[in-house]
């Protein structure tokens, strides 16, 4: 059975890295999407997750795609719903 979870959209211009903290000091849970990228280009450019996750007053959740590679192994298949 779905839960009922009250969401807001903000659009805001800015370095994400910077914003999210500041967007999440209302917030209860701060959940992003990940675009996939690390290794040394995630290095070079910094990680928004990890700034939103070092920063943020609540807790972060970082979802990656689905089917892309983690730490060079081939993508699982989609496991089981998780609620924590």
């Amino acid at each position: 059975r779905a839960f009922a979870v009250p969401t807001e959209y903000v659009g805001m211009e800015g370095v994400p890295g910077a914003l999210l903290p500041e967007l999440g000091a209302d917030a209860q849970l701060l959940v992003l999407g990940s675009r996939g990228r690390g290794g040394f280009a995630g290095l070079l450019l910094g990680s928004n997750g990890m700034a939103a996750a070092r920063d943020a007053q609540c807790p972060v959740v970082v979802v990656p795609r689905p089917g892309r590679e983690v730490h060079g192994e081939a993508p699982a298949e989609p496991g089981p719903r998780v609620v924590v």
